[in-house]
């Protein structure tokens, strides 16, 4: 028997298994709870302290990603101005208009989680002084 032929039936084999489990096969179904009958508990920003210093220190990371995206185009402006009078080459303004484009969008990604991260913790409901 050649190895084409062994390799064959082997192959054969795991398709005829590989049927007789598909249909032989009988999961137990799922029964999904409605999300109505599941309870969490909402976030209390009002009253509990713990998520309130959590908060905090999400805000002061937003604020630092976003202080840092406001210096990096800032930092671009001037090269932009730079650019449009003339003293930078073109090659060298694709470049950093390269680099700032990738950093701009990894800065406003990681602010967009943060913010997600923020609106799941509860950390964006109104609250009274």
């Amino acid at each position: 028997m050649s190895n084409v032929t062994k390799v064959a039936l082997l192959a054969s084999a795991f398709v005829i298994v590989g049927c007789f489990s598909i249909v032989l096969w009988n999961p137990t179904p799922t029964t999904a709870v409605p999300a109505a009958q599941v309870q969490q508990a909402e976030p209390d920003l009002q009253n509990d302290e713990d998520l309130q210093r959590s908060c905090a220190h999400l805000f002061r990371e937003i604020i630092t990603v976003q202080n840092t995206r406001e210096e990096r185009r800032e930092l671009f402006e001037g090269v932009q101005l730079a650019f449009n009078k003339g003293t930078v080459e073109d090659v060298e303004f694709k470049s950093a208009s390269s680099v700032w484009l990738q950093e701009e969008n990894e800065l406003a990604t990681q602010a967009a989680h943060m913010y997600e991260q923020g609106r799941s913790m509860g950390c964006f409901q109104k609250v009274t002084q």
